[in-house]
């Protein structure tokens, strides 16, 4: 509940001090199409692009869904790859898809959602490094895969997932999908989308959330001691539903996420949402609306505007979006009626937020998680510090007023772990690394 509280006081406090933020759609139609042909591997769908600037180019990597050949008896998911000078043009590999499915494997049905970096410090044979969530023919469970390549064409899959879902009773207890990894501060860290698809008495019953994770090798990741980190079920407008497919890029000192949002699971309309933080733990939506809607009836998406991914190109000042657009005559099953393709769009330098002198006067702490120092937003004197098992660690806390009339803990001397940090006034929760 005090979590609750606490994300409504930033969205309050948010509302008056922040503009709206809208995309544009500067197109009249989908900026890559699916093929429509039988036994093409994006037949059915071109979907989920991830695109990075490196080279003065931009490189796409995205979802197809199709066929391998003209005999096959079933679809699969397969990534392909593509290149443009403008983002409006593009021009397609000759030999996608660029990575697929592993005959007997864990990913054996299909590969899907890609993120891809480039790491300057890894051998040139890695250079480019791409996680996707893989589905298994057998269970028909998603986890998150992991590949690398000397160019971002030739992929060299990891022989496992390297993320898995939880627990029956967890929030991520049906797949994992829509990975968005960043190369942070020597951190790779990384947010990903699950539905908790299992009615046991939890918030996120039934709800679409988002976790997040950290590694520093892209194969053994540590998930955050209190996933989800971004929530649906404790939203209070449009996302009430699910909130999915995190795109998060870093830039003025913020992590700004743009996400997949849902209002009701009995009309799947998703749209794109944005949110930022300080810490990529700790989100406030700026905004009560979408940032991306659908299109107008007729048009080519006007039965879904999400799935994104965002760049920031500071050469025109804009923050441009390419997006999943679904129609809504897809379900009368002829495939030539079946629109899943990637659409563009763009929006100002406007992105406008709380700084974070004011995040941190704004009864929070900060960085949260932390190592040693941990700041709260205003002067606390009388406080205790208890352990999630209830034990009091005060003693083992210095206490501190800075300069800025603020408390500052030093958390040294504690465990990792989450803890309770009470106050006359209110409750914080912090995690020590």
């Amino acid at each position: 509940m005090r979590n609750k509280i606490v994300l409504i006081v930033f969205i309050l406090f948010a509302s008056w001090n922040i503009a709206q933020i809208n995309f544009i759609k500067t197109m009249g139609g989908p900026v890559i199409e699916r093929t429509t042909l039988f036994g093409e591997w994006n037949a059915i769908a071109a979907s989920d692009p991830h695109v990075l600037f490196y080279n003065d180019t931009l490189h796409m990597w995205y979802t197809g869904v199709g066929w391998s050949s003209s005999s096959d008896t079933s679809v699969h998911q397969r990534i392909g790859y593509t290149w443009s000078l403008d983002g409006l043009n593009w021009n397609e590999h000759a030999q996608n898809p660029v990575l697929g499915p592993s005959t007997s494997s864990w990913d054996d049905l299909g590969v899907e959602t890609p993120t891809v970096i480039i790491d300057p410090s890894a051998p040139s044979s890695e250079k480019y490094k791409l996680w996707y969530a893989g589905q298994n023919s057998t269970t028909n469970v998603y986890d998150i895969g992991y590949a690398t390549s000397p160019d971002g064409i030739n992929w060299n899959k990891y022989s496992s997932s390297v993320l898995h879902t939880g627990l029956a009773s967890s929030w991520e207890n049906a797949y994992l999908e829509g990975p968005s990894v960043l190369l942070h501060n020597d951190t790779l860290k990384m947010w990903y989308a699950s539905v908790d698809v299992i009615g046991d008495g939890q918030p996120t019953d039934f709800t679409g959330n988002i976790g997040y994770a950290w590694s520093l090798d892209g194969i053994n990741w540590n998930k955050h001691v209190d996933n989800p980190v971004f929530t649906s079920y404790n939203s209070t407008g449009w996302d009430l539903a699910s909130v999915a497919d995190p795109h998060v890029i870093y830039h003025d000192g913020k992590f700004h996420m743009f996400y997949a949002g849902l209002n009701s699971w009995s009309n799947e309309n998703f749209k794109m949402g944005y949110a930022y933080s300080f810490d990529g733990i700790n989100w406030i939506r700026p905004t009560t609306t979408p940032v991306l809607e659908l299109g107008t009836n007729g048009d080519w998406d006007d039965e879904d505007a999400s799935y994104g991914c965002v760049i920031y190109n500071a050469s025109i000042n804009k923050y441009q979006m390419w997006y999943t657009g679904i129609d809504s005559n897809y379900p009368s099953g002829n495939l030539t009626d079946y629109y899943y393709e990637i659409g563009y769009a763009s929006a100002t330098n406007t992105l406008s937020t709380l700084n974070k002198e004011s995040f941190e006067f704004n009864n929070y702490v900060y960085p949260n998680p932390t190592l040693d120092l941990v700041t709260l937003g205003g002067m606390e004197q009388n406080l205790a510090i208890i352990s999630v098992s209830g034990q009091d660690v005060t003693p083992l806390v210095s206490i501190h007023i800075n300069a800025n009339n603020k408390t500052v803990l030093n958390l040294s001397l504690l465990d990792q772990g989450v803890y309770m940090i009470i106050t006359k006034s209110r409750t914080y929760r912090v995690y020590k690394n």
